[in-house]
C-alpha cells in the first residue's frame, strides 16, 4: 500500500514528541555487551534527530529489581548516553515482579509523548532506525509501525535460527512504508492514545502475547504498517539451554494460539501433539525450501540446517505436549 504525501497533515520537517521504552529483561539472557551497543546506537540516533525534535524525548528503562541491579543499570545507561544526556529526559523505573510485556506496559504509563517506541534491551538498531520510525507518523492514518528485525547471517546457526523465527522477506532497505498484519514487539511504535486503548494484553502466551494485541487492533479498525528502513539485529539463543527453553516456550505458545483461534471461530478442538509436530515440520521444510538461497545457504548446508530445525521442532513438540498435560508448568518454570 502506498501512502500519498498529500494526505499528510503533519509538518514532516519536525518530529512528533516521542518516548523510547526499553524493557530490561531480555538482556539477562543475551550477551551483556549487546545492551552497550544498543544504547550507543540509540544515543547516536537521538543526536541525529534532535534538530527536528519538537521536545526532549523520554528514554524510559523499566526493570524488575528482583532480577536486575537498578544502580548498575543507571550507571551503564548514563555512561552510554552521556553524549546526549542534555537532550533527553531519562527515566529508570523499578517494577517489582513484572516481566517482559508487563515491563513494556509499565514504561508506556510513564510516557507523556505523542509516540511510544518499544525497543528491546538485546536488539541493536541500525543507522536510520529512529528517524525512519518517526517519519512514518507524518501520515495521520498511521497509528502502529513495526520495524524490520533480523538475525545477522554470520554463520549457519544464525542463518537457520533467523529462518525459523524472523521475517525473512527480501525487503528493500530503502523501501516505502507498507501495510501488513504483524509486528515484532521488540521494534514497534504506536501513537500513545492507541497504545493506551490497547496495551500488551494479559494472556497465557509466554513469548507471543503481541499476536493477541494484533488481532485486537485490527478488530478495532487500526492498520499496522511496516517500515523496512527501521532495522534492528536480534541475538540468537545464548547457549544450548536457552535454545531449548525458547523452543519449549514456542511449543507452548503454539498450543495456546491454536486454542485461542479455534475458540474464537467455534472450531473443533485442535490437533494432538503428533499432528501438530508433523504439521510444523512440514511447514518449516516448505519455508526452508523457498528461502534457502535467499538466506545465503547452499547445498552443503542442507544437513546442518535440517539438524537444527529438527532439534528445534522436537523441543517445540515437547512444549506442546507438556502444555497440553500441565498447562501451568512451563509458565511457572520457564521465562522468555
Amino acid at each position: 500500500m502506498r501512502l500519498e504525501t498529500e494526505n499528510a497533515s503533519i509538518n514532516s520537517s519536525s518530529y512528533p514528541s516521542f518516548s523510547v521504552v526499553i524493557e530490561w529483561e531480555n538482556i539477562l539472557l543475551a550477551e551483556s555487551q549487546r545492551s552497550n551497543k544498543m544504547l550507543q546506537q540509540l544515543c547516536k540516533q537521538l543526536i541525529e534527530v534532535s534538530p527536528n525534535s519538537c521536545s526532549k524525548p523520554e528514554i524510559i528503562i523499566v526493570y524488575n529489581p528482583e532480577e536486575s541491579d537498578g544502580f548498575g543499570i543507571e550507571q551503564l545507561t548514563k555512561e552510554q548516553l552521556a553524549p546526549c544526556n542534555s537532550m533527553i529526559e531519562l527515566k529508570i523505573i523499578p517494577a517489582p515482579g513484572l516481566h517482559y510485556y508487563e515491563l513494556k506496559n509499565c514504561g508506556a504509563k510513564h510516557s507523556s509523548s505523542d509516540i511510544v517506541i518499544f525497543l528491546d534491551s538485546d536488539v541493536i538498531p541500525e543507522d536510520g532506525w529512529l528517524a525512519s520510525l518517526l517519519e512514518s507518523f507524518q501520515w495521520l492514518e498511521v497509528c502502529v509501525v513495526g520495524g524490520h528485525t533480523y538475525v545477522p547471517p554470520e554463520n549457519l546457526y544464525k542463518k537457520t535460527y533467523g529462518l525459523i523465527h524472523l521475517d525473512h522477506s527480501d525487503h528493500i532497505q530503502d523501501g516505502e512504508l507498507l501495510e501488513r498484519e504483524y509486528f515484532a514487539a521488540n521494534n514497534v511504535a504506536f501513537r500513545r492514545e492507541i497504545f493506551e486503548s490497547c496495551p500488551f494484553p494479559d494472556s497465557a502466551h509466554i513469548r507471543s502475547r503481541h499476536t493477541v494485541m494484533v488481532d485486537k487492533l485490527q478488530s478495532r479498525g487500526f492498520k499496522i504498517f511496516y517500515q523496512p528502513k527501521s532495522r534492528t539485529s536480534h541475538p540468537i539463543p545464548n547457549g544450548l539451554r536457552h535454545f531449548i527453553k525458547r523452543a519449549i516456550c514456542d511449543g507452548h505458545d503454539r498450543l495456546i494460539e491454536y486454542k485461542r483461534r479455534a475458540h474464537s471461530a467455534n472450531a473443533p478442538p485442535g490437533p494432538n501433539g503428533n499432528q501438530h509436530y508433523r504439521r510444523s515440520l512440514r511447514q518449516e521444510l516448505l519455508r526452508l525450501h523457498k528461502r534457502f538461497r535467499q538466506a545465503g545457504l547452499g547445498p552443503k548446508d542442507t544437513v546442518g540446517v535440517a539438524s537444527i530445525v529438527l532439534a528445534y521442532l522436537t523441543f517445540m513438540f515437547a512444549g506442546f505436549v507438556i502444555g497440553s498435560l500441565q498447562p501451568e508448568l512451563i509458565r511457572r518454570r520457564l521465562s522468555i
